[in-house]
């Protein structure tokens, strides 16, 4: 499993977790140091970062935070420009230099290279906000920056063990430019964290850990636990986890109002609910008294908390509680969106679920079984088809990663570069005029993205081809016992 997903506590990255917040600790004594950190798209990457940069402000840090542009290649020490925020309005006087050297208001002295003084204001900058407090500066994917910026990225890792700066790149591993190959040498293997994608064993484990610590918490079989919050690979670890405890999930839109809420949490008798932002746990604060059922609210961003209080549960009562649940045993309650009224609560068994998700995985082997399949799951886990897809790519070993904004998409599907995509058409149109508006920079790429679409669509099967009908490929009885439960399918 890649854990695609902003800011928050990540599960299943404690040790990367810790070296950050050592860094940032040291930093904020007035120790600097760089990292290189590197890992395949999708691994997340920024999302580690973003968590780890949360605990700055307590530190007394200030974080600065840029990236290369796969179509910003040809502006010179753009990343360092936007991370630093150079052309904000400021009265700094070294910003106000940068800004005029940008306009050409002012020129380099005779001889001397206007990108090179660039660079050389823009080191100097830096020195200066860390004599104003520790800087953690953070340059994300450096695989698509300028050679400027790579180089002026390598001279501040060179000194950044002098001023209290902790120095953060980011990038793609096995990178084929020379300059990001010098990049690695300049610092040692002891300033690399190389990110890899969560083990089975690994994601298993914190299933087991977060389903024993339902059970610790009284949540028993058919207990109804509900979960408001976007898409996101805690949403994937919680899910499984209430069906291992034998619990029955509750999906609720998080866009849902405090009125939708209160009937959804009411209707399925919830014991207990997940809220992903303070914003949620507030709407459901607000309907709290009127839901005697309700006993607790967990945070996805504090699962930790959870996790150490099912320390006492034994790995027998778990499994004793995971294989005593059954394919006609309910797995989750899925409501309507409500648009057109109160949401109506459909239930779904778990038979209900491996019954589509396998027919699925037989009809498109292309799809789900080709070596190195992948998807990143956009749409919201509280509609029935976006399980669907969950529970395919966990039962057919697919990777599955997750992004939360379907505002922020095209970026997502630019980190991840998922081998297939699910979606209902509009996704897919507001994705192609997302990326055609970016296109639109210069004559050049839009003759590129204008190539590229031209392509794409000659591969597309002609309109009124003859498509197969899907064969039935399982259909469980009306009582199957899953020898293989689904809580025991792989995750990636």
């Amino acid at each position: 499993m890649h854990p695609v997903t902003p800011a928050g506590a990540l599960v299943g990255r404690e040790s990367e977790m810790a070296l950050l917040t050592g860094l940032i600790r040291e930093v904020s004594r007035g120790r600097g140091s760089s990292l290189l950190i590197e890992g395949e798209p999708g691994i997340g990457k920024s999302a580690l970062m973003q968590a780890a940069v949360a605990q700055a402000p307590e530190a007394g840090c200030q974080v600065f935070w840029g990236a290369g542009d796969e179509l910003g290649q040809a502006l010179p020490l753009l990343p360092f420009l936007d991370g630093l925020r150079v052309r904000e309005p400021s009265a700094n006087p070294r910003r106000d230099t940068i800004v005029r050297l940008l306009r050409g208001e002012v020129g380099a002295d005779r001889g001397a290279d206007v990108l090179a003084v660039l660079a050389e204001q823009l080191l100097a900058l830096v020195t200066e906000q860390c004599a104003v407090r520790p800087t953690i500066l953070v340059i994300d994917d450096l695989q698509w920056a300028d050679q400027a910026s790579i180089t002026l990225w390598g001279r501040l890792a060179r000194s950044a063990g002098q001023v209290p700066l902790l120095l953060v790149g980011m990038m793609r591993p096995a990178p084929q430019r020379e300059d990001l190959l010098a990049l690695r040498r300049v610092v040692d293997d002891g300033a690399r964290l190389q990110l890899t994608g969560l083990a089975e064993t690994a994601v298993a484990d914190l299933v087991a850990a977060l389903a024993g610590g339902l059970m610790a918490a009284g949540i028993g079989p058919g207990d109804r636990v509900a979960l408001m919050s976007r898409t996101r690979y805690e949403w994937t670890l919680i899910d499984y986890a209430c069906w291992a405890a034998g619990a029955v999930t509750v999906p609720v839109y998080e866009t849902s109002s405090a009125e939708q809420v209160e009937w959804i949490l009411s209707d399925s008798s919830a014991r207990a609910v997940f809220a992903e932002t303070g914003a949620h746990a507030e709407i459901i604060g607000s309907v709290r008294d009127r839901l005697p059922a309700l006993e607790h609210l967990w945070m996805t961003g504090e699962l930790d908390v959870l996790v150490s209080g099912g320390a006492q549960t034994s790995a027998e009562q778990l499994e004793q509680r995971r294989t005593g649940r059954t394919g006609a045993d309910l797995a989750s309650i899925v409501y309507t969106s409500g648009t057109t009224g109160r949401p109506k609560g459909c239930e779904l068994t778990h038979g209900n679920l491996l019954a589509v998700v396998r027919n699925a995985i037989g009809a498109l082997p292309e799809i789900f079984e080709a070596p190195g399949c992948s998807t990143l799951l956009f749409l919201p886990l509280a509609h029935a088809l976006a399980r669907v897809v969950q529970v395919g790519c966990v039962e057919s070993g697919a990777i599955l990663g997750h992004w939360p904004d379907i505002g922020t998409l095209a970026d997502g599907l630019s980190e991840f570069r998922p081998t297939f995509l699910i979606a209902v058409p509009r996704v897919f149109e507001k994705v192609y005029e997302s990326a055609q508006q970016q296109a639109a920079a210069s004559k050049a790429t839009t003759r590129i993205f204008a190539a590229a679409a031209d392509t794409a669509w000659a591969t597309i099967s002609p309109v009124g081809a003859t498509i197969a009908e899907p064969p039935i490929i399982s259909q469980p009885s009306s009582t199957p016992h899953l020898a293989t439960p689904i809580t025991q399918a792989p995750f990636w």
